[in-house]
Formats: structure tokens, sequence, C-alpha cells
């Protein structure tokens, strides 16, 4: 009796299995994945190398620059960092942990530990920095700071056209200077 019903069952499975072999051995078909998302341009270790209007050599680096998807005039800057020789032969460099570059209106926003310096003798910080490289300005609405040989300088903000070489501190501001008898290219 109990033989007749495991004969039953050996029957049943071997009968499924040959109706369900052809089943197992099938492949899925491959499904399609669309993607609506345009697709991201990114340099490594970019560098780009030229001379301004004054004939003046400038170099700019970062180690990473991606261009935004949806607005392809914006490229976002990982540790972004600049020097240029001026006519005179003083040397301008600018270093940041961020920076966002627009194409088309010619500025750069600087973010996160932004220093610019000027021969080793000017140090100026702040938290973020914007230029306008078209009207060749620069300014911060947030509290910087300079350094130089004969004192320091902290301010609520500041402007500056790098054109003609002037620099207007917001206030409140504080300056301290170490030594009475300046001269030279920064006091009169």
């Amino acid at each position: 009796r109990v033989l007749r019903w495991v004969l039953v069952v050996v029957i049943l499975s071997v009968t499924s299995s040959i109706f369900l072999w052809p089943d197992m051995n099938k492949i899925p078909a491959p499904q399609k994945v669309e993607t609506t998302a345009a697709p991201s341009n990114e340099l490594v270790n970019p560098e780009f190398s030229s001379v301004d209007g004054q004939a003046q050599p400038y170099t700019v680096t970062a180690a990473r620059a991606v261009q935004h998807k949806d607005a392809p005039d914006l490229v976002d800057l990982t540790d972004p960092s600049g020097h240029m020789t001026l006519k005179a032969g003083e040397k301008v460099a600018v270093q940041a942990k961020g920076g966002l570059l627009d194409q088309e209106k010619k500025s750069l926003v600087l973010t996160g530990g932004v220093t610019l310096s000027q021969n080793q003798d000017l140090t100026l910080s702040a938290d973020s920095v914007s230029v306008d490289m078209k009207a060749k300005t620069l300014s911060a609405s947030v509290p910087v700071s300079a350094s130089f040989p004969e004192g320091s300088l902290e301010a609520a903000g500041m402007e500056g056209a790098y054109d003609n070489g002037t620099m207007v501190f917001k206030g409140p501001a504080k300056l301290i200077l170490n030594n009475t008898t300046i001269q030279g290219k920064m006091m009169p």
C-alpha cells in the first residue's frame, strides 16, 4: 500500500519535471534600463595655463573639475589653486577647498579656507571669495583677515579691483600696525 503511494508521487514528480524542464533552462531576457540623466564630464587634476589681456601669465589647477549635468556652463572644482605673475614681477596666488566656475558669466566663487597671497608678503584669508573675471573684481561678504610684515587687518568683508590694485575693507575693521615707520608700496 505504501509502495503504491510512493510510486504515484514519483510518477507525478517525473511528469512535472518533463513539463517544467524547458522553463528551467530559459535564460531571462535582459531588461532595458532607461536613463534620463545627461552624462557628466569630469577631469582629474586639470591644469590650464594662459596669459591674460595684459600678457601676464597665469595657471589654474584643481584636484577635480566636474561639469553640472543640467547646466553645462557650471563646473564644480575641488581644491582649486592658481598663480599669476604680474608685469611688475609680483606673484599672486590663490587656493581654496572648493569652487564653482560659471563659464558663461566668467565668474568664480571660491569656498572653504580661501587664501590669497601676494609675493609671500601679504596673505588674505576668508571663507568665501567671489571673483568676476570680466569686471576684474573680487569681493567677500564674510569676515576677512589679512597679515603682512607690518601688521594685520580684520574686516567684515571686502571689495577690490585687481585691474588697478585697489582694495576696500568693509567695517567694522581693525588694523594693527607693528611699526610706525612703515614705508613702501603699501603705505605712503
